[in-house]
């Protein structure tokens, strides 16, 4: 099926907040730049609220959908990186019966790996999250994947 996009803008205002800072919106223009060229098409920003960060097209047509996420540990510190059941994985899902989702995770010693979320497993299903966010207490834990780092694909 061929699906036609209509060109959004690609620079919607960020609303400020403590993850949103020059430098981090800096790293993921340079993502967006690296994927754009390993991949071939163009990322086009969703709005800041939207539940994926972005859309691929190749020739007007649509060919992904991308989260991507920065960490700032190396690649090889854990063996697992995590995705958010309910506030990435169902959405980027239900994304997926339209073209391929992909989860985009670089690190902070530059490894850049993505998967599929077709491709994540039930057996990767855990906890996790921040355990101080809003102060003691284990507020911000929630139903996470924990991908293993070696099922990704190197960019």
């Amino acid at each position: 099926m061929r699906i036609l996009l209509t060109m959004m803008d690609d620079g919607p205002e960020q609303v400020p907040d403590d993850r949103n800072t020059p430098e981090a919106i800096a790293r993921e223009n340079q993502l967006k730049a690296d994927l754009e060229t390993a991949w071939k098409c163009t990322l086009h920003h969703l709005p800041q609220f939207y539940h994926v960060d972005f859309f691929a097209e190749r020739a007007g047509e649509l060919v992904a959908w991308v989260e991507v996420k920065q960490r700032s540990c190396t690649s090889t510190q854990y063996p697992t990186v995590f995705m958010n059941v309910d506030r990435k994985f169902r959405h980027l899902i239900a994304h997926s019966e339209t073209a391929p989702a992909f989860f985009v995770v670089r690190w902070s010693d530059g490894v850049t790996r993505f998967i599929d979320v077709c491709d994540v497993k039930p057996e990767w299903l855990g906890e996790g999250g921040e355990n101080d966010r809003w102060g003691p207490g284990e507020h911000d834990m929630e139903a996470v994947f924990l991908i293993p780092i070696d099922e990704m694909r190197v960019l």
